[in-house]
Order: structure tokens, then sequence, then C-alpha cells
């Protein structure tokens, strides 16, 4: 699942990287402030949508985009009793935001590798080491991407036998 998915590129990276999974790309649409006070982005806001649709169109069999704001996109995927093993999250930069996507997405979906990038914003940095350290969670990085590892299954329930 990917929260924030823009006009798609990174959905397509995540599919190319995954070619049996579905994907579940949450995202309004609409941009963001930065975007909005950038006029060469400002004027591309309006196609965004169909932009990432026309992008993705390749894709469409196993990409299904979820128009609507992050936590509430999150919570009608779990809704629907889906359970995703991995979350990407690349949606609103601020801080607040991103702890609250953050914190949504542990707590809906606890079995579930969460990772990022952006690591170089401080909004990002910020929150992602608050709610780790909240919750005493390992976070893992490299270079400028980010990872809260899925916690281990024992064996029996994996379908080993011990």
């Amino acid at each position: 699942m990917e929260v924030g998915s823009w006009t798609g590129r990174s959905t397509r990276y995540l599919a190319d990287l995954a070619p049996r999974a579905s994907i579940v790309a949450i995202d309004h649409w609409e941009g963001s402030v930065e975007h909005e006070q950038d006029p060469e982005l400002a004027e591309f806001l309006p196609r965004l949508f169909d932009t990432f649709l026309s992008e993705s169109w390749e894709y469409r069999n196993r990409i299904i985009p979820l128009r609507a704001r992050s936590v509430e996109g999150l919570r009608r995927v779990a809704a629907a009793g889906l359970s995703p093993d991995l979350v990407f999250i690349d949606a609103d930069h601020q801080y607040d935001s991103v702890a609250a996507d953050l914190r949504t997405s542990l707590d809906l979906f606890p079995g579930a590798a969460v990772v990022g990038d952006d690591w170089d914003w401080s909004s990002v940095r910020s929150a992602v080491e608050t709610v780790t350290r909240d919750r005493n969670l390992a976070v893992e990085v490299t270079g400028n991407a980010w990872k809260i590892p899925a916690p281990c299954q024992p064996a029996a329930s994996a379908g080993v036998k011990p």
C-alpha cells in the first residue's frame, strides 16, 4: 500500500518490485501547499489524478487508486478487511501529517513493514523518530529512506512446524 502517490512514479516502481502484488494507492490528488505555491506545479494540479491514471495504465489490473486523505484512506482499507505486507508513506511532509500517517498505519496494520523516504526533510525525520521512540520501535535508515520492519511471526503461525 502506498500513502501519497502524486503521478504514480513510486507506485509503478513498487509494482515492478513486486510483480504479483496488488497496490492500493491512497492520495487525494489535490497537491499540497508547496505545490500550490509553485507556479509550474499549481497549473498542473487540476490534472493530477488523470495524470496518475494515464501513467499507471499499464498496471491498471494491479494498482487500485483510492482517492482520499491519508488517514481516511488507511481506515477505509482496514475497514475493507485488507492487510498489507508493506505501507509506503510519502504523502504530506508536515510533521503532524507524517506522525498521523505513521501512527494510523502502525495501529491498523501491525503486521506490516512501514517504510518511507525523504529522511532529509526535518519534519519527516522528527515525526518518524518521535513515533518510533514513543512506541519503542526500531527504525532503520539507509540514505534518504527509512524503515520500521514488520514484527517477526512465530514459526508455527507461519506454517512451519516447530
